[in-house]
């Protein structure tokens, strides 16, 4: 039952590789909050029982204990397409507005045109899910909102992601074909946008919710002519793709690059450098063929603050880029 040689590095993983203290501010701000308001209604409820009069009082009293009884497992499916429908998941407070209000007023404030590259929704987004769906209808008008905003702030490309769930190997083939129509279905609504549409090679062997694997997905771009590739560098490693297949087959069609490292086991989003990705191969490679690609650091959300560790980084891939440039010569 103990191991044979203890440690913690797996407590270091976790707090170097996870947002574990906004998840527990999270727990308390809600946990806080709710025994708060049940608490002042549970009062105001008593008072009103106990000092009021009223006919068929007992009836409603007895109805209000007999909603104590109520399993929880009968109300959290209505209760969790209730928060879904209203926009609400992944968010503990319920409204992004802030957030959103944040970015408009930085990019408003920006005296020169910025090269804007547009991550589209992911989480709570199903692509593949059966058309007449509400979950896949949600999951298109989420695609329309942020095409809208990369239209008023002139985004270069969003970024899609054609699935998040786990993958039923019987039913790989429909789903694909689904993730293909929901494709054209963003293209018809971006044709009004000079934004650019990029498909992300996601998905991982680990998680079983790979729907293409690299012949497939570079199929995808054969079969529709309107599209980009994104490369997601870190998944590609942990998925063992081989790089100058991609990079030699896909060329042409990449428009950039997330870049991000790993032990090809996790998809951990750690800095450059942190993992085991073959970079010099990567830029030698990058300025062969795509060398107008872009390139966009895609860390965990712990690094956000990190500013002197992405300077750092940049400072990296620069580095990568010149040693790159040397041996090209």
């Amino acid at each position: 039952l103990l191991p044979e040689k203890p440690t913690l590095e797996n407590y270091q993983f976790l707090f170097n590789n996870v947002p574990i203290m906004q998840y527990i501010k999270n727990t308390f701000v809600i946990a806080i909050t709710i025994t708060l308001s049940k608490l002042f209604t549970g009062l105001l409820a008593a008072y009103f029982f106990v000092y009021f009069d009223f006919k068929w009082k007992h009836t409603v009293y007895f109805l209000l204990i007999a909603s104590i009884f109520v399993p929880f497992t009968v109300t959290v499916i209505p209760n969790y397409l209730t928060i879904s429908q209203l926009g609400l998941m992944d968010n503990p407070i319920g409204d992004d507005a802030h957030y959103m209000n944040t970015v408009r007023k930085f990019l408003e404030g920006q005296n020169k045109k910025i090269n804007l590259s547009i991550h589209g929704p992911f989480k709570n987004i199903n692509l593949i899910a059966d058309r007449d769906t509400l979950e896949y209808k949600n999951s298109i008008e989420s695609y329309k909102y942020t095409l809208e905003f990369a239209h008023q702030y002139n985004g270069s490309y969003i970024v899609i992601h054609t699935n998040e769930i786990k993958i039923d190997p019987l039913q790989k083939s429909d789903l694909q074909d689904r993730a293909v129509e929901s494709i054209y279905d963003i293209i018809s609504l971006s044709k009004h946008s000079n934004t650019k549409l990029a498909i992300e090679n996601v998905g991982l062997i680990p998680r079983n919710n790979l729907l293409f694997n690299l012949d497939e997905y570079i199929k995808i771009f054969q079969q529709i002519e309107e599209i980009y590739a994104l490369i997601d560098v870190g998944h590609l490693h942990v998925n063992h793709w081989d790089l100058n297949t991609v990079i030699s087959s896909l060329n042409h069609k990449i428009i950039g690059y997330h870049l991000h490292d790993n032990h090809q086991l996790l998809d951990e989003h750690l800095r450059i450098g942190e993992g085991t990705f073959d970079w010099i191969s990567f830029f030698e490679k990058y300025l062969e063929l795509t060398p107008c690609a872009q390139l966009v650091l895609e860390y965990e959300p712990s690094e956000e603050v990190n500013i002197d560790g992405i300077k750092n980084d940049i400072g990296t891939v620069l580095s990568f880029l010149d040693h790159s440039k040397a041996q090209a010569f």
